[in-house]
């Protein structure tokens, strides 16, 4: 990694002795400030660490990784840096393709054990996403697809100026999703639990139960009320699931 690159993590990631670190991955168009809020809530047996990708936020001057085996890498090796202890990961929608294959990634370096893998919003790599070709859409098509999802303010996606700025952003983050591979590899060996929302017009409560497919260890799901981004509709009762389960590991 350019030493003159920020990283993933953040400059003062701090892995909290006798505690849990969980390592937050945001969905397509976030960063580290889309779990900010999170931190008021979180149990005291939990350091949140959320991930900020390059070109957002603190790293707006960066360039985007949109190669999945890239990303995965430079996030894995910093988390190897930051501690030797087991972690718990949590990722919404592009997050939780990118959790699960950090997960595998950290497996391959061996790195420290993932303890629990929390997967939101997403669809296992057993099912299509449906989003692997967004990236290429044409500008007007793109914003109808990003505005069924939910999530961004209708006054942003409305905002010419905005969305100038931020679509090849987003581009990016679905361009990374696209490159993310189907090979089928040995299952993980961590517990996963799957968070849906009940009305998410992309991932049905039933698809999410194929993540099963994915361990060796115990599956479970949780449907919260709301669409994709139910973990802002719901985000009290997330939070608090995220509490219990990554307490009780």
């Amino acid at each position: 990694m350019n030493s003159n690159q920020s990283n993933w993590l953040g400059g003062k990631a701090i892995a909290v002795k006798g505690i849990t670190q969980v390592i937050c991955f945001p969905f397509a168009g976030g960063g580290a400030s889309s779990f900010a809020s999170w931190r008021r809530s979180l149990s005291p047996e939990l350091n949140l660490i959320p991930l900020c990708p390059p070109g957002r936020e603190r790293r707006h001057n960066e360039t985007p990784v949109t190669d999945a085996d890239t990303a995965t890498d430079q996030i894995a090796q910093e988390i190897i840096k930051l501690t030797d202890q087991p972690v718990v990961f949590f990722g919404h929608s592009l997050g939780a393709q990118l959790a699960f294959e950090t997960a595998h990634k950290l497996r391959q370096l061996g790195g420290p054990k993932v303890a629990l893998l929390v997967i939101s919003g997403s669809k296992p790599p057993s099912e299509p996403e449906g989003k692997n070709n967004w990236h290429l859409l044409p500008d007007e098509h793109f914003i109808q697809e990003i505005s069924r999802l939910g999530g961004t303010p209708d006054e942003v996606l409305s905002n010419k100026e905005m969305m100038d700025l931020f679509i090849p952003k987003l581009r990016a983050d679905f361009a990374l999703l696209a490159s993310f591979g189907l090979t089928k590899r040995v299952c993980l060996s961590c517990p996963i639990i799957a968070f849906g929302g009940q009305d998410d017009p992309l991932v049905s409560p039933k698809e999410l139960q194929n993540w099963s497919q994915e361990t060796t260890d115990t599956f479970d799901s949780v449907i919260f009320q709301g669409k994709h981004f139910f973990i802002q509709e719901s985000k009290k009762d997330v939070i608090r699931m995220l509490n219990l389960v990554a307490t009780n590991i």
